[in-house]
């Protein structure tokens, strides 16, 4: 990739980190521009780094924590100031061009052969795929040019662990100019030539002022720490701190956002009247930021994480809000009333994916944050026996990709569709004996290109029967994960399946419950599924293994969310298959709910603690 096309890329996301990490501190703009400048300077080698961006990024933040000690910042300001240099390079952006119409049912994208490989972003600026095959925009990315390069992702099983981001609500960048065109407009041609001639100019002073290139230029990590001295690490196991202290330059994989609920705890994992609701930061040493607390009259339930790190959706009483993880600032999603938000959209979380239920029609729709319709995506009927979208739990689901581009959605009744962010149909996803008619809905990315999915089973003794599917995107051969499961009672589901080492593990409701609950299903439990899809149940130690539910797989570990004594008290911890051996993550007392709703960082389901 050639430097303009990186900096098109990147721009966008990197001047939005950086200025959430500063809370749009001016000095944040000349750290971006000497970041820039120096990879500028030698490209020939950040070119050739696994992720350019983020060492860019680390450059940003280390420019501007030097140039806060210059100036004899003390502290961070509250806001932009007058004096913010916004409209200055890299803060020029282009205008988002007026909403198109085009109908979400038509087809934009014919199924790709087993032989063509699917379009990456960043695959060449020239090439006319991203805009034949996907439209103008990605969930996250502004309308009207081609999607911004994806964050990178690491695979983690059933989910997508996710790095960098641009922060929700900041301002857009041109980081996604339409490719160059020839004819009508030169436009982006003189916004890369201007592009280039600034960066050139910010080498140059750079060079004159005496700023060489610090010590660690030539490697992959330019610097250490976001907040300097304070906030630059993790706190020692158990350790519990504020949202102040929170390392966000190492949040990554084996991070949980987390609800606990101080009251007393009720018999099916849920929590009873009184108490708090704390939203927790864990990180995977066992230290825990506190988030913000809510009294338990108006405790919300915890739904999403954003990529980026910086925002958790959560539902209410009387509909659903956002809170502003660094900030702890609390505000109402004004979404339509009929409308169920299924989670943001990726790779940062700019957005609010959303379904509609509308009549005799499901609509797949995206918002902005601020509760604002953007588009409607895609259209699934609804029959009269159809239950509503927020009650219908594993009978539905709707899944932005990792790479914000598309979105698969699915419900009870239908075939999963593919749908594109810039409106349209790509594709349905056929998967063999699926029910009559076919039925499947998404869990979650098992990969970056292939969806896990729970579909019904044609031929079975029970009609209720499920089966776990690995389904490309691609509109390939779905492969079969597990064996049919379920049955009329509402045990034995597989409800998400994950990869730790060279195991994968699986979640499965059973009827296992703490004296005094309610009879009939309710438990969770935690089982490794063999070659031949038979499960093996694992005993995980300390727990009631009446409701252990997987959060996420890192290396070759679960995170769980385990009931660890009755009538119902849940906590957070890590699980060694090979071993058995746990580690205690986010404890509750036995007189407490504890641990509710865990979101793993990255693209995995949320658990919770209620059966």
């Amino acid at each position: 990739m050639t430097f303009d096309a990186f900096y098109a890329a990147s721009v966008h996301r990197v001047t939005s980190q950086v200025h959430a990490q500063s809370q749009d501190d001016p000095l944040s703009d000349h750290a971006i521009r000497e970041a820039y400048a120096r990879a500028y300077q030698q490209w020939y080698e950040v070119s050739t780094y696994p992720d350019p961006e983020a060492w860019v990024l680390q450059a940003a933040t280390d420019a501007y924590e030097r140039r806060r000690a210059e100036t004899g910042s003390t502290g961070l300001p509250s806001g932009p100031s007058a004096s913010a240099d916004s409209g200055t390079w890299p803060g020029i952006y282009r205008p988002r061009d007026a909403a198109d119409t085009m109908d979400p049912e038509a087809t934009i994208a014919p199924a790709r052969p087993a032989s063509t490989q699917p379009w990456r972003p960043g695959a060449g600026a020239a090439s006319a795929a991203p805009q034949a095959l996907f439209g103008p925009d990605s969930a996250d990315g502004p309308q009207g040019g081609p999607p911004p390069l994806a964050d990178t992702a690491q695979v983690q099983g059933g989910g997508l662990a996710w790095g960098g981001g641009r922060a929700a609500g900041r301002r857009p960048g041109f980081g996604a100019q339409a490719p160059l065109r020839r004819g009508k407009s030169s436009r982006g041609f003189v916004v890369a030539i201007v592009a280039v001639v600034v960066i050139a100019i910010a080498t140059v002073g750079y060079v004159a002022f005496g700023r060489g290139l610090s010590s660690n230029s030539a490697g992959q990590n330019p610097g250490t720490g976001v907040n300097g001295g304070q906030g630059s690490q993790m706190l020692p196991a158990g350790g519990t701190g504020s949202r102040t202290a929170v390392p966000w330059q190492v949040v990554g994989p084996g991070w949980t956002l987390a609800e606990l609920s101080t009251a007393p705890p009720a018999s099916n994992g849920s929590s009873g009247a009184g108490g708090q609701a704390i939203f927790y930061l864990v990180d995977p040493l066992g230290g825990k930021y506190r988030m913000h607390t809510w009294p338990g009259s108006a405790a919300p339930t915890l739904l999403s994480w954003s990529g980026d790190k910086m925002n958790a959706l959560y539902a209410t009483k009387s509909g659903y809000g956002l809170l502003h993880l660094p900030t702890g600032t609390a505000t109402q999603l004004a979404l339509p009333p009929d409308v169920v938000p299924a989670g943001f959209t990726r790779p940062d979380g700019e957005n609010v994916l959303a379904v509609r239920e509308h009549g005799n029609r499901f609509q797949l729709q995206r918002y902005d944050l601020n509760g604002t319709f953007q588009a409607t995506l895609g259209n699934l009927p609804r029959s009269q026996t159809a239950p509503a979208w927020q009650a219908c739990g594993m009978l539905c689901g709707a899944l932005n990709s990792p790479d914000g581009i598309s979105d698969v959605w699915g419900v009870s009744g239908e075939e999963m569709r593919l749908v594109s962010n810039a409106r349209g149909l790509l594709r349905k996803l056929p998967v063999p004996d699926s029910g009559k008619p076919p039925s499947c809905s998404p869990i979650s990315w098992w990969d970056a290109h292939t969806i896990l999915a729970t579909c019904a089973v044609f031929g079975q003794p029970d009609p209720n029967s499920q089966r776990l599917w690995l389904v490309p995107d691609s509109g390939d051969s779905p492969r079969a994960l597990s064996a049919p499961s379920g049955n009329a009672s509402g045990a034995g589901f597989d409800l998400g399946a994950w990869q730790a080492g060279s195991g994968v593990y699986i979640t499965q409701t059973t009827a296992r419950q703490c004296a005094g609950a309610a009879s009939g299903p309710g438990g969770l439990d935690v089982a490794r599924l063999s070659p031949d899809e038979s499960q093996v149940p694992l005993t995980i130690a300390g727990t009631t293994n009446n409701h252990n539910s997987i959060v996420a797989a890192v290396g070759s570990k679960l995170l769980v969310l385990a009931q660890v004594s009755c009538p119902g008290s849940s906590t957070l911890l890590w699980y060694e298959p090979s071993s058995g051996a746990t580690t205690m993550l986010l404890k509750s007392r036995s007189d407490q709910a504890g641990v509710i709703v865990a979101v793993p960082y990255g693209a995995g389901p949320t658990a919770m603690s209620v059966g």
